[in-house]
């Protein structure tokens, strides 16, 4: 189509040449048949080319477009493939962070717990509790250092994968990933805060963090 409308401008452009220097000929009375008969030819050719010039136009302008339109989902194409494998990276490094922080607040979780089973009934009033926890954690400080750490990075792989999934949202490969690791995280962050500090009753506490370990190790397993 490029060819085309090259073509035919330079075909109306020579033939307006033509068409004009037959018309001036004309105004200074050079008058002669093969000066009509040219004038004639050059106009009705010029009209033609014109009016082929003009389709042509509007074609090659419509292939231009096509191309741009072709250009353009070649290039999202390649932005969701590079957006998909950010979000499986993302994904995995979220999701193992997570995983081992819960490590380390399961270890605290367990101390605190074979502290807090020794009270009458399994309570203690607040006093008691704080001087437990304050306990359990002195004992545990490393471990709940590196769950804090750990939680901290998925945190930080989950706002990445957040940015991906408000930028292509309708890609629902990248709101599926989203979605569960951000169940997986926010399990292990409440695990970590029970973990730390303990502000519910024995039995209520005890089967809140059970759960969240059983949970978290299932959904685990479902992502690894």
């Amino acid at each position: 189509m490029e060819k085309v409308f090259v073509l035919t401008l330079v075909l109306s452009l020579f033939f307006l040449i033509v068409l004009a220097v037959s018309t001036t000929m004309l105004m200074l009375k050079k008058k002669s048949k093969v000066i009509y008969i040219t004038l004639l030819f050059s106009s009705i050719l010029f009209l033609f080319s014109a009016v082929a010039l003009t389709f042509s136009t509007i074609g090659f302008k419509n292939e231009l477009h096509k191309e741009r339109l072709i250009e353009k989902k070649k290039d999202r194409k390649e932005k969701v493939s590079t957006a998909k494998s950010l979000a499986v990276t993302y994904q995995k490094m979220a999701v193992e962070s997570a995983y081992e922080s819960t490590q380390g607040s399961g270890k605290a979780s367990r101390a605190i717990y074979q502290s807090w089973q020794n009270f009458p009934n399994g309570n203690s009033d607040n006093n008691q509790i704080s001087s437990l926890v304050n306990s359990a954690m002195k004992s545990q400080i490393r471990n709940i250092t590196l769950a804090q750490a750990n939680l901290v990075d998925a945190q930080h792989k989950l706002f990445l994968l957040k940015k991906l999934h408000e930028k292509f949202s309708r890609i629902s490969y990248i709101t599926n990933k989203y979605a569960s690791t951000k169940k997986i995280v926010d399990q292990a962050s409440e695990l970590y805060k029970l973990s730390t500090k303990p502000n519910r009753s024995f039995s209520e506490w005890t089967e809140r963090v059970d759960y969240l370990k059983t949970n978290i190790n299932e959904e685990y397993q479902k992502l690894h």
